[in-house]
């Protein structure tokens, strides 16, 4: 017989809302204070909706290798529990894609050249118009990957349209992470709702303008091509590719401004790889230092942070009962954390991901794309691209930040965002 008693510890929350409140106000920092307090399976409530926080490498095994049929993607199935990160962020399931997710991408000499291509172009931009001006690095990031992005899946060159595109992006995701529990109704006018109004406006005609692209041009019947359907599926693409790939380029950059001993050895590698060629896929084999600097970044800032399943049937884990219907929460935030199996889990250390130290750590502790059937199946192109974006640019700039204040990470709908603005200049290397 079931009970409460056999649910895993958590807080109780306040009635009906639960521990939405201290969600919705501070998403790390409550989740750090459940797991300080209760250990390493948090159960919860957001609002009438059941949650179970699980956090440690075995946990995810059962969710993601084990028991994968159990446990599914929020929204993959018609379970009516809508997750708080949609299903693409954690990998479509299996039977939206057009075969299973591949060890390698499809063609990867295409998306490096398309890489290298766009990124090109922006170092001549960044080079001709900034002068040494700060840029928004937050900004640049999306703009930039955006463009690869769209250019890589759907053969689309998004142009002139790129930075109001991005711009209505940013003001729909701040819309969705910020806006009050209890919001106004639509037809109440307000400033931020015309600017939710345009945005959404924006977004829609270039979706559309993405899609009829994309349906009228050879892009669509490749082999690796995404089964889209309608301008509303490019969202979920959008959203789940270029804004994770642009928040782990920004972490990336504030990284590496931070640890010029890191930044002078990636230099070094660089230089005697590539010699000022852009990385095709055989040179970025050989980035062995490069790989531990993205992982580790990805590490520290996982551009995906919150990672939810929906619990089909009832489960046990460490003797605790899975309620069905119960979301189930992994957030690599804390996992890639956990002081368990990371020592000195704060401190940004690339040679934790050397060979010899990487095969010490046990499987799906390290989880910056989900895993199982479900994983990202854009992790390829992810990659591809912080490799050619980040060795193109390190080759040629120093970026350095025009200010000194403390920069901590913001959880937004999608991603985790800096909570201040990140200017940095582009110092030509020497």
């Amino acid at each position: 017989m079931s009970s409460k008693a056999d649910l895993p510890p958590g807080p109780r929350g306040r009635p009906l809302v639960g521990c939405l409140l201290e969600m919705h106000a501070d998403a790390l920092g409550f989740l750090s204070s459940v797991t300080r307090r209760y250990g390493d399976l948090v159960h919860y409530r957001l609002g009438l909706q059941p949650v179970v926080l699980v956090n440690r490498p075995e946990h995810v095994r059962r969710l993601v290798a084990e028991q994968p049929e159990r446990y599914v993607v929020a929204g993959s199935r018609p379970t009516g529990v809508k997750g708080v990160i949609p299903a693409s962020v954690f990998g479509a399931p299996p039977a939206a894609r057009r075969g299973p997710v591949s060890e390698a991408p499809p063609d990867a000499d295409a998306h490096a050249r398309h890489a290298a291509e766009v990124t090109l172009a922006e170092l001549s931009r960044w080079r001709d118009g900034a002068a040494g001006s700060p840029l928004d690095i937050v900004f640049e990031m999306q703009r930039l990957t955006l463009k690869i992005h769209l250019l890589q899946v759907f053969g689309f060159d998004i142009g002139h349209m790129a930075d109001a595109f991005v711009a209505a992006i940013n003001t729909l995701r701040d819309h969705e992470t910020s806006r009050p529990l209890v919001p106004l109704p639509s037809f109440v006018p307000s400033p931020a709702g015309r600017r939710v109004r345009a945005a959404r406006q924006t977004f829609s005609a270039v979706a559309r303008a993405i899609f009829e692209h994309y349906r009228d041009t050879a892009a669509a019947k490749r082999a690796d091509a995404p089964a889209v359907l309608t301008p509303r599926d490019i969202t979920g693409l959008v959203f789940a590719s270029y804004d994770t790939t642009s928040s782990a380029l920004t972490w990336t950059w504030h990284l590496l401004a931070r640890h010029p001993e890191v930044e002078a050895r990636l230099e070094a590698e660089l230089d005697e790889v590539l010699a000022g060629r852009p990385p095709g896929p055989e040179e970025a084999g050989r980035l062995r230092y490069l790989q531990q600097v993205l992982k580790e970044s990805m590490r520290l800032y996982p551009p995906a942070w919150l990672l939810n399943r929906v619990a089909m049937s009832e489960d046990r884990i460490d003797g605790f009962r899975i309620p069905e219907g119960s979301t189930v929460s992994v957030c690599p935030y804390l996992l890639h954390r956990h002081p368990t199996y990371w020592e000195e889990p704060d401190r940004f250390d690339p040679e934790r991901f050397a060979p010899e130290r990487a095969r010490s750590r046990p499987q799906y502790v390290y989880v910056p794309f989900g895993g199982g059937p479900y994983r990202c199946p854009g992790q390829h192109i992810g990659i591809t691209t912080l490799t050619t974006v980040v060795a193109l640019v390190k080759q040629r700039f120093r970026l350095r930040r025009s200010d000194g204040g403390e920069i901590r990470p913001k959880a937004t709908i999608f991603s985790l965002r800096p909570d201040a603005p990140l200017r940095m200049t582009f110092e030509p290397r020497a």
